[in-house]
């Protein structure tokens, strides 16, 4: 693991941070795990949907806090691996202490990104900019962009603020205190501003764990505003 400086507001829950995430999320009736895996689903059909390949992909995680995406990652992706960046050098520890082979963590923030350009396939935020404000989210999605190949794909998740349940979530979770919650079209104009093009927008995560049977619809229902979550999608052109 690559060490910088801490970030003490996620350090000091990153030996909670499932278990407070579960329970803050209860209604859903899934756990922490679920939407991690979700998130990568959702990039895996995008890519295939899109003909692109699918295998050995090299990913870059800005804000990969106690490291769900990379737990679940050889899940969907065969040869996969990623480069994992947060500022919480504990959030870090507790990622590195059970990721699988092929995983690279890094204790840096997103705005300055220590690795060299274009050596990555797919960027990811997973909600992690409703933490950040306006520069530093503009300045840290063009470090994404720099570090991925000509052609890679960015892949922005947040919190979709017209869903009332997710922004009762959200205010009542102990690590979303400073959460200021961006509208799709705020998400777009920055990923527009930080030089990324093609940018658009699905919504995702509609149903509950009880309506599960009603997941496969998801796909069709990606123009509807009502999902729990939204995503942003780019390219580097």
């Amino acid at each position: 693991m690559e060490v910088g400086p801490p970030m003490a507001e996620f350090d000091r829950v990153a030996r909670r941070y499932e278990k407070i995430h579960t329970a803050n999320i209860a209604a859903s009736g899934e756990d922490s795990y679920y939407f991690a895996r979700a998130k990568l689903r959702l990039i895996h059909d995008y890519l295939a949907e899109t003909g692109r390949p699918l295998d050995g992909l090299v990913f870059l995680d800005i804000g990969c806090g106690t490291g769900k995406i990379e737990m679940a990652l050889a899940e969907c992706f065969a040869g996969a691996t990623a480069l994992a960046l947060d500022p919480s050098l504990e959030s870090l520890q507790v990622a590195a202490a059970r990721a699988g082979q092929g995983i690279r963590f890094i204790c840096a923030g997103g705005e300055a990104v220590p690795l060299a350009s274009d050596i990555a396939d797919v960027a990811l935020f997973a909600t992690v900019l409703h933490h950040m404000n306006e520069p530093q989210s503009e300045a840290s999605l063009k470090e994404a962009r720099r570090v991925l190949k000509p052609g890679g794909l960015l892949f922005v998740f947040e919190h979709n603020p017209l869903n009332p349940l997710t922004r009762r979530a959200v205010s009542t979770c102990e690590f979303d205190k400073d959460a200021t919650l961006l509208w799709p079209r705020q998400a777009k104009g920055l990923c527009r501003r930080a030089g990324w093009v093609s940018v658009r927008r699905r919504y995702t995560v509609f149903f509950p764990h009880f309506l599960r049977g009603l997941r496969f619809l998801e796909r069709r229902l990606a123009w509807l505003p009502l999902g729990a979550q939204y995503v942003v999608i780019g390219t580097k052109g």
